[in-house]
């Protein structure tokens, strides 16, 4: 008795294989091909039918956020440093504006400008600076 029980317990702490399912392709009578997991449907042609494992689950996604305040004080950035430019003269200051504004919208905008709104912005620019 004593003996089953323990073969009892070692069979559960064996890991459980992944069960295998069959794919199945099957082709129309018009010629259309479609791979399922159920069996062909009457009047579909039967080319092949295969022993397939599921694909193990992927590993949990890993969190990017700090998990102490400990970790943030170590955590680093790397992102691109900002250079506001200092202007004394009025026309030199509304030239930076211009500037600045431009490349504000080319970095939200990026995907949705085209030719004729980068021109406009350059053209901005370049009455703003001269």
């Amino acid at each position: 008795m004593r003996s089953r029980m323990i073969l009892l317990l070692m069979m559960m702490a064996l890991p459980v294989p992944a069960w295998a399912a069959k794919l199945h392709k099957c082709v129309a009578p018009d010629d259309a091909v479609s791979i399922q997991s159920a069996p062909c449907p009457a009047g579909h042609r039967t080319d092949w039918v295969r022993e397939v494992t599921p694909a193990p689950e992927p590993p949990p996604a890993r969190s990017n956020r700090p998990r102490s305040a400990d970790a943030a004080r170590h955590t680093t950035r790397h992102a691109q440093p900002v250079y506001r430019a200092e202007a004394h003269d009025p026309k030199q200051a509304a030239c930076i504006a211009a500037r600045e504004s431009a490349q504000h919208a080319r970095d939200k905008y990026w995907n949705k400008l085209d030719f004729e709104d980068r021109r406009r912005l350059d053209e901005q620019v370049r009455l703003a600076c001269r």
